[in-house]
């Protein structure tokens, strides 16, 4: 239809009842818009739920990020109290040999000195 042809409707008063009244020209033209702004509608409403959804996926994934970079610090801290506890077990176990390696040298001086004082003894009488 031409969009030049004008929309004006043919008015009529019956009884207390205002009608309007349109040609077939005019009523196809009024059916089209109609169709074309219920159809613009969907699309708009079938976007808006995309962007919905959308936005809704963008905010698990954060969330997801978000508690695998609590993950990853965790195990940063967990990495580095194990690195100490290491450390201070190495330490421990190198002054456990030094004082083995000592009470071993003590019993050996020990033994030494007891069988030279036990053989002077055993040599004075």
């Amino acid at each position: 239809m031409a969009s030049s042809q004008s929309l004006t409707p043919k008015i009529l008063l019956q009884g207390q009842d205002t009608l309007f009244c349109f040609n077939m020209g005019q009523s196809k033209t009024i059916a089209h818009n109609l169709l074309q702004g219920r159809y613009c509608d969907s699309l708009l409403q079938a976007t808006e739920l995309q962007n919905q959804q959308a936005c809704d996926l963008q905010a698990a994934s954060d969330s997801s990020i978000q508690i695998l970079k609590t993950k990853v610090s965790n195990q940063g801290v967990i990495m580095l109290n194990d690195q100490k506890q290491i450390t201070e077990l190495k330490l421990n176990l190198e002054q456990k040999d030094k004082n083995f390696k000592n009470q071993r040298l003590q019993k050996g001086l020990f033994m030494g000195l007891s069988l030279i004082l036990g053989t002077c003894l055993i040599l004075k009488q």
